[in-house]
């Protein structure tokens, strides 16, 4: 039997620090909305609502979705390349 390595993947993505709401609005493509009140961010995928908190990191897969990541799981996922 061969074992294979999963091919790194390199990403967009952008970390949300409460101050860059427009960046990551335009980064979504329109599939994102802000709720300063609350201060968060709506993400819209697919009819689901996820919450983007400020420190969380929103991320552009390679098949085109958008997803977020805590500030944890994100450095745990990822390294800058």
């Amino acid at each position: 039997m061969k074992h294979y390595r999963k091919k790194p993947a390199v990403v967009p993505a952008l970390q949300w620090d409460g101050n860059n709401t427009d960046d990551v609005l335009s980064f979504c493509h329109g599939m994102a909305h802000a709720t300063p009140s609350k201060n968060r961010i709506n993400l819209l995928d697919e009819g689901n609502v996820t919450i983007v908190s400020v420190g969380d990191y929103v991320v552009r897969e390679t098949d085109g979705t958008i997803q977020r990541h805590s500030e944890k799981d994100f450095n745990l996922k990822f390294e800058l390349s």
